[in-house]
């Protein structure tokens, strides 16, 4: 994460989701000029030793699939899209 921090900053809303019946995760935006950009989606099997696995996606079809803006204004809201 130092990486993503340094090359990206730490500016990046999240927004929460369910996945599969439950699985907790979130939809990280990473700030790009007045905005910011849908750049991930994380999804978390929790095991009861923690999370076990963090599946991550970034492909278009699976944004859409959770209903998610792919650009929020720069107070984290959403933008519609045209």
């Amino acid at each position: 994460m130092d990486w993503v921090f340094g090359a990206a900053g730490k500016n990046w809303p999240l927004k929460e989701v369910a996945a599969n019946g439950g699985q907790p995760g979130f939809a990280a935006y990473r700030r790009v000029g007045d905005g910011y950009d849908l750049h991930t989606l994380q999804i978390f099997t929790v095991t009861d030793e923690g999370i076990s696995r963090n599946s991550v996606f970034q492909d278009s079809n699976v944004y859409a699939t959770f209903g998610l803006a792919v650009r929020l204004d720069d107070q984290g809201l959403a933008i519609a899209e045209a």
